[in-house]
């Protein structure tokens, strides 16, 4: 059992050809298709690589159409010559800052605040980071200095190229290989 496959057979479409100029007017629509993209050589490619049923019996027109679109975008590719290039638009510039001392800003006027019968609550400060004791290291180990606060590091060979929390900052670093 065989399977017709489009691109396999270089057919433009998935409908099997029953003439040759069936295959012709799919070609010739796929072309103007990209014609109308201004692909003019990807269109005469499309006439010269078709390779399915009748390429033997339209390769004549194939070739004079291709010949068409080539000479298609030779003229597109001349006019856009002839014009030149397309001017990119500027932006305009930035307005620039006002010369000479800028006014204070104006404070809002304060407002009495109401009598409270409670004193607002104290804010406790945040807690420092507390370092945890770290334990001894046994065996080789790995040393580095933490690229967030410059604390060093020391952690185990088992460890290396694995994340760990710095002891200062408590930020995870990666130890390097060993």
């Amino acid at each position: 059992m065989s399977s017709s496959n489009p691109s396999a057979s270089g057919q433009p479409s998935g409908h099997p050809a029953a003439s040759p100029e069936a295959v012709l007017n799919e070609l010739k629509k796929s072309a103007e298709r990209k014609a109308s993209l201004k692909m003019y050589y990807a269109a005469a490619d499309l006439f010269r690589d078709y390779k399915g049923p009748f390429s033997g019996e339209t390769s004549a027109e194939r070739d004079r159409l291709a010949a068409e679109y080539e000479q298609r975008g030779r003229v597109a590719e001349q006019q856009r010559l002839e014009r030149g290039p397309v001017p990119i638009p500027q932006r305009p510039a930035p307005p620039a800052p006002a010369s000479g001392p800028v006014p204070p800003r104006e404070k809002p006027p304060v407002t009495a605040a109401r009598p409270s019968s409670a004193p607002p609550p104290a804010r406790k400060p945040a807690p420092a980071p507390v370092a945890k004791e770290q334990p001894p290291i046994e065996g080789p180990s790995v040393t580095w200095t933490c690229r967030w606060c410059n604390e060093k590091v020391s952690v185990g060979a088992d460890k290396a190229g694995k994340l760990v929390p710095c002891p200062k900052c408590a930020r995870l670093v990666r130890a390097p290989q060993a």
